[in-house]
C-alpha cells in the first residue's frame, strides 16, 4: 500500500499504527515522503516497511513514486491524515478474490465525533454519492480509500498532475474504461477533517462536487503522466 505524506508528523504515526493493527496485514506499506519540512519521514521509518522520498512537491508525483516504488499486484491507497478500520485490508482482499475488478474503492468517514454536520457531510459525499456513483459509469477510486491493480495504473498512464485537486476521480475516469471499479461498504476509513474546518462545510463540499463536474465535462485526453520502469 502507497501513503503520501507531506508535513503529516502529527497524523503519520496513526495511520500508521492502524496498518498494523489490521486483522490482515498487506504486503508491504511505502511512505512517500513527499519532500517535508518536519519529522514525517523519521516517525514513518519506525513503522512502515519502506519511505520513499520524492522531491517535487505535489500530491501527484507522490502518488506516482509510490505506485513506482511498489510491487505487489494491488496497490491501497490511504491519505496519511486517516486511520483504518480494523478490517479494511480483509475487505479489500476478499472484495478481489470474488470478482474479476480493476479495483476497489470504499467509504471515508468523519474522525471528528463531535461535529454532527462534519459527520453528515462525509458520510453524504464519501458514502451515499460515492455508492450510488459505483452503479453507473461514473464509479470512482478516491485516494483516501481504494485499491487498484497496478499494471491497470501504469497502462492508464499514471496520475496526471494537471489534474490536482480531482487527479484520482481523473485517474478513475480512465480506469473505468478499462475495467469495473467496486465500492465496498466495509473498508472503511476515517479521515482528518482539516479541510472542512478549514474553509467551512458547504465550501468544501461546493469544491468537491466543482471538481467532479469538471472532472466529467472537460475529459482531458489521456497520456502517459508518468515514466514507468
Amino acid at each position: 500500500m502507497v501513503i503520501p505524506a507531506y508535513n503529516e508528523e502529527k497524523n503519520i504515526e496513526a495511520c500508521l499504527r492502524s496498518i498494523g493493527a489490521q486483522a490482515e496485514r498487506p504486503y508491504e506499506v511505502i511512505v512517500v515522503n513527499n519532500r517535508s519540512t518536519d519529522g514525517t519521514g523519521m516517525k514513518a521509518s519506525k513503522l512502515a516497511d519502506r519511505v520513499v522520498f520524492e522531491p517535487k512537491r505535489g500530491v501527484v508525483h507522490a502518488l506516482n513514486a509510490g505506485v513506482k516504488a511498489a510491487t505487489g499486484d494491488y496497490v491501497a491507497f490511504m491519505g496519511a491524515d486517516c486511520v483504518a478500520d480494523r478490517n479494511w485490508i480483509r475487505a479489500i482482499r476478499m472484495a478481489l478474490e470474488q470478482d474479476d475488478l480493476i479495483g476497489v474503492f470504499g467509504p471515508i468517514y468523519s474522525m471528528d465525533r463531535r461535529s454532527s454536520k462534519l459527520r453528515f457531510s462525509y458520510y453524504f459525499i464519501w458514502h451515499v454519492v460515492s455508492k450510488t456513483l459505483s452503479h453507473t459509469p461514473l464509479a470512482m477510486a478516491p485516494g483516501g480509500n481504494c485499491a487498484i491493480r497496478r499494471r491497470a495504473i501504469i497502462e492508464a498512464g499514471g496520475y496526471n498532475p494537471a489534474m490536482v485537486p480531482g487527479e484520482d476521480i481523473e485517474l478513475a475516469r480512465r480506469l473505468r474504461k478499462m475495467g469495473k471499479l467496486k465500492f465496498i461498504e466495509n473498508a472503511k476509513v476515517f479521515a482528518s477533517t482539516r479541510r472542512f474546518e478549514k474553509n467551512g462545510v458547504w465550501k468544501e463540499t461546493k469544491n468537491w462536487f466543482k471538481v467532479f463536474i469538471r472532472m466529467e465535462l472537460r475529459r482531458p485526453k489521456a497520456y502517459d503522466y508518468f515514466e514507468y520502469d
